[in-house]
């Protein structure tokens, strides 16, 4: 008896249907598409029924001729009334597109020269806004202008956490897959399915938010209310079957293996985030209350995931992973379901992340950003930020402040001897202002009178490293030994190197020095 009334809710229905989705696949499609086409026509009805009543009226009005003549108009007309006010309802809803920092072309030009290359490879869809939030997700959502599908803003919302987990080439695997699901070149029919779950979900939340000012919109959220759970339920399958053929689109940009290492360490850092840095930081906040505005999550993300995600750590959730089913309500595919659809059957640890997409993709911006991020976040935790976070334009103003320092420094140094930290500090600008060739100059100059500077030791390393000179291997060990307050970001330097070269192993090893360090530092 329990069976037979668990049929007659969302979840039974969705269990029944996978049985049928497994051995009649065809079938089950033909239903959940007919459910979506029934989605569509009950929108479109309250437009169309005021088409027809108009359309009779006006003819009706010519021909009439007797009492029950007008009375069928007064009918008509009261039909026409009132399927007219609801459509103009709906013609003027409000649909609010993903909240988060839009963020333009001039500010993130590598981002968008990215996204070019894609679209110039998929040739669809259209981006017109870039979002970035504070969320683990990558999602590309076309948001319906008014109550009717008919023109939507294509909007990609881009999750930070994701740009920082991932490297820049494993992020453009991602966004191939996501783009390419929306060109539909070879998932017409499951994609039209899952579009029209996005649509009805936002017109679920724009009904409701309507519903506070206009006590009109009622009627439609009730309607959004009943038909949205069930069409998830009953197209959840197909909305499975979709993100495994989007799966397909990112081998278009990169091989199996790299796209399975990619989808391994966007679950794993996924998992790790909910598991064990968000419920740290919230367990901060309620131990330091006073001090929680000094908070940085955002900020401190690429460290946590660097010293927190040990090989050790990684290889645990994977597992957990590797074990856990789906709940039948999500349309994404467990983790082992999407490696085995690719061929994919044997698991081993992604390589480390030396420079995340975020810093190469977002360049100077993605400070800023990570800092309005955190400033939002606070809010959102009701704690209220001490100042207002830097805005965009001050990277520039930063860049014209160092220009100022380097103007100063070399007048200084004209007039008397500089100090070895003053020295360190015009190097670096002249790096930057004048070229690395003149920067060693003034580096060379520091070791001379102080042999034992080990920012000193460091930059030299690095420029060397950039120039392919195995010598600067040399440079940043010495670098460590005189202050081990350089290892981190030197190990970091030296594992960026030997990755570049090939050397996973040195590679790993480096970056694991690197994470005992950032951990030492932070205790």
């Amino acid at each position: 008896m329990n069976n037979f009334f668990a049929l007659f809710t969302a979840e039974g229905q969705s269990q029944k249907l996978k049985e049928l989705y497994e051995t009649r696949p065809e079938v089950y499609l033909r239903i959940a598409f007919a459910f979506t086409v029934l989605g569509y026509l009950l929108i479109a009805m309250l437009p169309l029924v005021l088409l027809i009543a108009t359309i009779t009226l006006i003819s009706g009005i010519t021909d009439a001729k007797t009492w029950n003549d007008w009375l069928s108009l007064l009918t008509w007309l009261s039909v026409t009334a009132v399927s007219g006010f609801l459509t103009f309802l709906m013609l003027r809803l409000h649909v609010s597109s993903p909240s988060g920092l839009g963020i333009k072309p001039d500010k993130a030009p590598k981002l968008y020269e990215l996204l070019d290359e894609l679209q110039h490879t998929f040739k669809h869809p259209t981006i017109h806004r870039v979002v970035l939030h504070d969320n683990f997700s990558l999602e590309f959502i076309p948001v319906p202008r008014f109550g009717l599908p008919l023109v939507t803003v294509n909007v990609l919302y881009i999750g930070l956490p994701v740009m920082q987990a991932l490297s820049a080439s494993h992020f453009k695997g991602m966004l191939a897959r996501k783009l390419g699901q929306y060109s539909m070149q070879h998932n017409r029919l499951t994609h039209m399915i899952y579009r029209f779950r996005q649509y009805a979900e936002l017109y679920q939340i724009a009904y409701t938010k309507q519903c506070r000012e206009q006590w009109f919109y009622l009627p439609f959220k009730w309607f959004f209310q009943l038909y949205v759970p069930w069409l998830n339920a009953i197209t959840v399958h197909a909305a499975r079957k979709d993100e495994l053929e989007a799966d397909a689109y990112a081998l278009q940009v990169m091989n199996t293996d790299e796209f399975a290492d990619d989808l391994i360490r966007y679950s794993v850092v996924d998992a790790f985030l909910q598991e064990k840095f968000w419920p740290k930081i919230q367990e901060l906040i309620s131990r330091q209350a006073a001090a929680a505005t000094a908070i940085q999550p955002h900020g401190s993300m690429s460290k946590a995931l660097r010293s927190g995600l040990t090989d050790t750590e990684f290889a645990t959730l994977l597992e957990k992973l590797m074990k856990k089913d789906s709940s039948w309500d999500n349309a994404l595919p467990t983790l082992p379901t999407r490696l085995e659809h690719m061929g994919h059957r044997t698991l081993s640890l992604p390589p480390p992340v030396l420079e995340s997409a975020a810093q190469r993709l977002l360049g100077a911006s993605f400070g800023v950003i990570a800092k309005l991020l955190d400033q939002n976040w606070l809010v959102k935790q009701g704690i209220k930020p001490k100042k207002n976070a830097p805005e965009p334009q001050q990277a520039n103003e930063s860049s014209v402040n160092e220009q100022q320092l380097f103007e100063s420094l070399l007048q200084k140094a004209g007039q008397q001897q500089l100090s070895d930290e003053e020295m360190w500090r015009l190097g670096t600008l002249t790096e930057k202002f004048k070229g690395k060739a003149a920067a060693v100059g003034i580096f060379q100059k520091i070791l001379k009178r102080n042999s034992a500077h080990a920012k000193t030791w460091q930059s030299i390393g690095r420029i060397l490293l950039s120039q392919q000179d195995t010598s600067g291997v040399k440079a940043l060990e010495r670098a460590m030994e005189l202050d081990t307050a350089c290892t981190a970001q030197t190990c970091w330097i030296l594992a960026k190197y030997f990755k570049s070269q090939g050397n996973e192993e040195l590679a790993r090893r480096y970056v694991a020095k690197a994470g005992q360090a950032e951990a030492s530092n932070a205790a």
